[in-house]
């Protein structure tokens, strides 16, 4: 079973922990965009059908790489790239938590 994306993120030290990392998190979001084509995850239908998807069952919150990456920015802009929430000043943990960041900030 594949490594959750919050657990290799915890292990990020270097460019081969990274790079772990990043492959958990696209695995994470292949299987979100599966669930969420198999009919899962929690969302708004409208009148219509169409669905407004709020979140998937794996947790992402931005689906679009245009929301992902501004999600992104407005962590790295609020929390001075983590410094605030004590993020290590490992520039490939700080990366790395950009990224996870694009998943989960709103």
């Amino acid at each position: 079973m594949a490594m959750e994306p919050f657990e290799a993120l915890e292990l990020v030290e270097d460019q081969s922990t990274f790079l772990e990392f990043v492959r958990a998190l696209a695995a994470d979001r292949v299987e979100g965009q599966r669930s969420l084509e198999a009919g899962g995850g929690a969302g708004i239908r409208m009148p219509d059908g169409t669905r407004l998807i709020d979140l998937d069952d794996f947790g992402w919150r931005n689906f679009t790489i245009v929301d992902f990456l501004e999600a992104s920015l407005s962590w790295a802009e609020d929390s001075d790239f983590g410094a605030r929430q004590g993020i290590s000043p490992n520039p490939w943990r700080q990366f790395a938590t950009f990224l996870y960041c694009g998943k989960i900030y709103e």
